[in-house]
């Protein structure tokens, strides 16, 4: 009996002193500042949403640098293809131009010749929208223009009446026209060596490519 009775008395001094303890706890919350137990909370959100922020950030300036390198790529590749044509153009002249004075060249051949390159080059000059950096300096467009010029008036020399009429002449005056004609072609041909290296010069600089460029290849 008397131990059921020491039991009871512990269980009740047991279960009091852990009421004491929630009551402590209830009073310590009831004091503490709202914002304290909601602190970490705030904290927590704040974290996740700076890293879906700055995850969201990432991915847009990767999609963006990606479209402007896709871009600039896709420049460099329709200025390369208007540099390709303009220069295969040009690259004509190269085989209608003898390198060398020879007696049997049909030079009439090479003023037809001259003419049709010209064509080509004025149509590859026109349809070259890529090259605008290029073709807005005066210079370059005085030195495509200058050149052009030059073959124009080469051709129209060689196929002048007053050749033609000197031909049928003596045959100093054809020894003569033929002197003439072969200085002609020499001097264009050497101008075309320089427009060309100039050219290949300029379409490097313009693209950017380590290997260069040429009529052939690009």
């Amino acid at each position: 009996m008397v131990f059921h009775t020491v039991t009871m008395i512990a269980t009740l001094a047991d279960g009091a002193a852990q009421a004491t303890i929630q009551v402590q706890c209830a009073l310590q919350q009831a004091t503490d500042p709202w914002w304290r137990w909601l602190l970490p909370t705030v904290v927590q959100t704040a974290v996740s949403l700076l890293s879906v922020v700055a995850g969201v950030a990432i991915a847009v300036w990767s999609f963006r640098r990606n479209r402007k390198t896709e871009h600039e790529q896709w420049i460099r590749d329709q200025k390369r293809s208007d540099w390709k044509q303009l220069l295969k153009a040009v690259a004509e002249f190269g085989m209608i131009v003898p390198a060398v004075s020879k007696i049997e060249v049909d030079y009439i051949q090479v003023a037809e010749g001259l003419i049709s390159a010209i064509q080509r080059v004025e149509e590859a000059y026109a349809n070259c929208l890529f090259l605008e950096d290029f073709l807005k300096n005066e210079r370059n467009r005085d030195l495509i223009l200058a050149f052009l010029q030059h073959s124009t008036d080469v051709a129209s020399k060689i196929l002048s009446p007053d050749h033609r009429i000197r031909l049928s002449r003596t045959d100093q005056d054809k020894l003569d026209v033929s002197n003439e004609r072969s200085d002609l072609s020499l001097a264009l041909r050497n101008d075309y060596v320089n427009f060309m290296q100039t050219l290949r010069s300029e379409a490097h600089r313009d693209i950017g490519t380590a290997e260069g460029i040429s009529g052939n290849t690009i």
